[in-house]
């Protein structure tokens, strides 16, 4: 089966909890647009939200993070300014005096010949002793509970525990999400189902394409 491999922040893992928790015409759209990019290597110039990210993980890790991110926001094209400048808003008022740590964890989950990247952005320690290992959502949308759900199991099967509480900051809104109590029990199978369904419609919309 062709390997469909995404680099994550909850774009990359977004991009599967998209595939996972949409409708069935959501899904197709999803598989779509990979297929679209089957042949077309990465190009930083269309990936929408990597000047930002790139001002979150680079001032992190300086130390100097609200003025990264502010930089990025006024150097935003046209197209991104409105964007960024709502992120940056979001992430001044979110991190606070937050203790944050930068972090080069990666980890990858495999199933049915898909494979997905999990990146953390970065740590947050607290003062009760917990750190959260956090991704950040950029999109617009926000995150419905089981795409939220989705991405926290995928960093539980992927990256260490000692390394923090995974956890899922959905920026715009400004909330931080964890994992919930009431997680339906069959989520791995769920998540399993899922990438088997995506790697049957992908290869099928690949070849059609193809046939073209």
């Amino acid at each position: 089966l062709q390997q469909q491999r995404y680099r994550s922040g909850v774009r990359e893992t977004g991009s599967s909890s998209d595939f996972a928790t949409a409708g069935a015409s959501q899904k197709l759209a999803v598989v779509r647009t990979s297929v679209g990019t089957l042949d077309t290597d990465y190009a930083p110039e269309r990936d929408f939200y990597k000047q930002f990210r790139d001002a979150i993980k680079a001032g992190v890790r300086s130390g100097d993070d609200v003025a990264q991110v502010r930089r990025a926001a006024d150097r935003a094209s046209v197209r991104r300014q409105d964007h960024y400048r709502s992120l940056s808003a979001s992430w001044n008022a979110w991190r606070g005096d937050r203790d944050l740590d930068a972090t080069s964890l990666r980890g990858t989950w495999g199933e049915s010949g898909l494979t997905v990247n999990v990146r953390p952005t970065f740590v947050c320690h607290n003062n009760n002793g917990v750190d959260d290992l956090i991704l950040i959502h950029y999109k617009s949308e926000a995150l419905n509970r089981d795409a939220v759900q989705a991405v926290i199991r995928l960093m539980e099967l992927t990256l260490p525990a000692a390394a923090g509480r995974p956890a899922v900051l959905d920026l715009r809104r400004r909330r931080l999400h964890h994992a919930s109590t009431s997680r339906q029990r069959d989520m791995d199978l769920w998540l399993a189902a899922e990438a088997a369904s995506f790697v049957v419609m992908f290869t099928s919309l690949a070849q059609a394409a193809r046939a073209h």
